[in-house]
């Protein structure tokens, strides 16, 4: 297995004092509110900074994540983004370098999410000041309980956590905004890293957009746990956000199988000759199969036969050898599969070794997330007779090599 080298996460440094000097304007938020709009009008992104109370006008107050979230925008040039990084630097005194133009393991939003609050007139009279109130709360709580020498107890900052997640929109961004604040001790349980959680290290994070403190915590002491004692496969809270950034990218190339394989050249649906029809086909049916899927659900104890992955939804029944009738359908000439895992096999890039029953990659993998799976010996199912068939392993491996995909 090819090792994967870790990016550089040089943008840390300068985000920790970013927010420190962020916190330095709780009492001065008009100030910050005037550094904030001169700051985005003098840099190249173009960002809509005014409220709406009673008509529309600059904007009257802020808080510090939406701050933090003008230089973690999707789809900003990165040059633009180094240029404002530059402007706030200048203006706030900041002594940590700019980060340059890969900021890679810091999660970015669309710019509809840069506002973390309402307009004034949408937050009504009683919640004007109060749900950025809530919002500043949050974040210096979360700075204060990261630093080993404050007193900030596991209570004050559920509390905090649990009240700035209630203000409209912030639930599912918060821990975002607070790993940005303190990326060495708070983790980010954005989109891409929830799923990596639940699918790679099958950690149960809550399905809803939000999260509530207690659960957030929860999550966090897993995570540092696993990453003081060594067993994490990342080396950081960075590192994680990186790779589940990079599993699903991977993902993503997977999701339109159909379409890449006739982009390789016109198939004939009506030739059953044609190899990439039989995979399409093959492909088209998995979940057509209900008595077969549950007989490798039952075989397999509900977990992929390669990842251990348990989530029912997600598990398919692939054939090692190509589905050409019911009588294909014996648990020995199936796997139950995560359904990523499934495309793969289909496309011979993954398989078992006849004998060993170990994983083996296709070259194409060697560079990705998937690569951690090589050599891993995979689930066996409760009764020995269900083992796979090692002559249709042997026949899926060859036909691998035949195609190229291994050597």
């Amino acid at each position: 297995m090819m090792a994967q080298t870790e990016p550089q996460f040089a943008w840390v440094p300068f985000y920790e004092e970013f927010a420190d000097k962020l916190l330095e304007y709780k009492g001065r938020r008009e100030d910050l509110t005037r550094l904030f709009r001169e700051g985005i009008e003098a840099s190249p992104i173009s960002f809509p900074i005014t409220d709406r109370f009673p008509t529309e006008g600059p904007l009257a107050d802020i808080c510090p994540f939406t701050v933090m979230t003008s230089i973690n925008i999707l789809g900003s040039n990165d040059e633009h983004r180094v240029a404002l990084c530059n402007w706030f630097k200048s203006r706030m005194g900041i002594s940590a370098a700019a980060p340059g133009t890969t900021l890679a393991g810091s999660p970015m939003y669309p710019q509809i999410n840069l506002r973390w609050f309402r307009f004034t007139a949408q937050r009504g009279e009683e919640n004007r000041k109060s749900d950025i109130d809530k919002l500043w709360r949050a974040f210096e709580i979360g700075i204060r309980f990261a630093d080993p020498n404050e007193s900030t107890t596991e209570r004050n900052f559920v509390q905090a956590f649990d009240e700035a997640a209630k203000v409209p929109g912030v639930g599912h961004r918060l821990p975002s905004g607070l790993y940005w604040s303190r990326p060495n001790f708070f983790p980010t349980l954005d989109a891409h890293s929830k799923i990596y959680l639940r699918q790679i290290l099958r950690i149960s994070v809550p399905k809803s957009k939000k999260v509530l403190g207690e659960q957030y915590l929860s999550i966090r002491n897993d995570l540092r746990e696993r990453l003081d004692s060594g067993e994490a496969p990342f080396s950081s809270f960075q590192h994680l956000s990186h790779r589940a950034w990079q599993y699903q990218r991977e993902n993503a190339k997977l999701t339109s199988v159909e379409q890449e394989l006739a982009a390789e050249g016109a198939y004939d649906p009506s030739n059953e000759s044609d190899a990439r029809y039989k995979v399409l086909a093959s492909i088209a049916r998995r979940r057509g199969q209900p008595k077969f899927r549950d007989k490798l659900l039952d075989a397999y104890d509900e977990r992929c036969a390669i990842t251990g992955y348990n989530e029912v939804e997600a598990l398919e029944a692939a054939h090692i050898r190509l589905y050409k009738g019911s009588d294909m359908n014996e648990v020995h000439n199936g796997l139950l599969l995560r359904a990523d895992i499934h495309t793969l096999f289909d496309r011979h890039l993954i398989g078992l070794d006849p004998i060993s029953r170990k994983v083996w990659i296709g070259e194409q993998l060697s560079r990705t997330q998937y690569a951690e799976l090589e050599g891993r010996e995979a689930r066996p199912p409760k009764r020995r007779k269900d083992r796979p068939d090692p002559d249709a392993l042997r026949e899926h491996r060859e036909e691998a090599k035949r195609l190229g995909k291994i050597s």
